[in-house]
């Protein structure tokens, strides 16, 4: 099993207004594999608990995206075999647009619900 990701800075206002706890639970009601917020960068702000390094490093580097940072309004990544338990999965990245930055969601979907 991939190690969880460590990529978030507790430094962010996020962090410490509790977005990780909301993440977890986004993801749970919405049967996510995963979620997480990074900048347009691709350096994590926040993340679910389930997030992992292989997680984050299979989004990073997938077409979608790519897609999202170059003005796509939302796109689908290719089915990816994820470090969570879900297994397969299919990452929904979106751009989200706050009063500080853009920022990017990418929400695994489990390929099995899909």
């Amino acid at each position: 099993m991939s190690e969880r990701c460590t990529h978030a800075s507790t430094d962010t206002p996020e962090l410490r207004h509790g977005v990780q706890p909301a993440l977890d639970r986004a993801a749970a009601q919405s049967h996510l594999a995963f979620a997480t917020i990074l900048d347009r960068a691709g350096a994590v702000i926040a993340h679910s608990r389930a997030m992992t390094a292989t997680d984050l490093s299979l989004a990073l580097h997938s077409a979608a995206f790519a897609q999202v940072r170059a003005g796509v309004p939302v796109s689908l990544s290719d089915v990816l075999f994820g470090g969570d338990a879900e297994g397969e999965v299919v990452d929904l990245v979106v751009p989200v647009h706050t009063a500080e930055a853009q920022r990017i969601l990418v929400a695994g979907l489990p390929a099995a619900r899909i």
